[in-house]
């Protein structure tokens, strides 16, 4: 069977009835898939000791999951990152920028069927916590997601739904300018 036709049998299947399908002709639509769900990251100045004690905390609506990294990149534009384990479905990735300095990005896919569990008004949370439970930096957002037909309108039958937020710039306290309170926002 070609690729076409088992996309409009994928289609068809999930029609509620065969009327509720739009007649699409074969090979006019693409593969183009989409997960729906939201992105949060922030920058911190740091050290890869801080990192490697910390907790990485991401949160949908007060529900939250969180990781300990187990490795930091090396080298600007390496990644490394896990799944947060708890109450949402999230993962992190901690990317190299330069010297000292780390992106922080996480990502909380939405579940089910459409609208994904996923609703304007949701609120985001990320947050790095140090070893001894103080915030080094954090940032809370909430979401209009905005849709989107990767295919077209014709060929995706329901819409991606996404929503991103960049928390800005942060410094971690080091143990040297008086501990580890509060990051500030550069």
């Amino acid at each position: 069977m070609s690729i076409a036709a088992t996309v409009l049998l994928a289609a068809l299947a999930s029609c509620s009835s065969v009327e509720d399908a739009v007649p699409i002709p074969l090979g006019s639509c693409g593969l183009v898939g989409c997960v729906s769900g939201a992105q949060l990251s922030f920058r911190v100045a740091t050290t890869t000791e801080v990192l490697l004690a910390s907790t990485i905390e991401m949160c949908r609506n007060s529900q939250c999951s969180r990781a300990t990294p187990t490795s930091v990149p090396t080298g600007a534009g390496e990644g490394s990152g896990a799944r947060l384990v708890g109450a949402i479905d999230a993962a992190y990735t901690v990317w190299g920028a330069q010297a000292g300095r780390f992106v922080i990005e996480a990502w909380a896919p939405g579940t089910g069927a459409y609208p994904y569990g996923l609703a304007d008004g949701d609120r985001y949370e990320l947050r790095l916590i140090d070893g001894g439970g103080a915030r080094i930096a954090e940032t809370t957002t909430t979401v209009t997601y905005v849709e989107s037909y990767p295919n077209g309108k014709a060929c995706d039958l329901q819409p991606c739904r996404a929503a991103s937020h960049d928390g800005g710039d942060f410094t971690a306290p080091t143990p040297s300018d008086g501990g580890t309170d509060a990051a500030s926002s550069d």
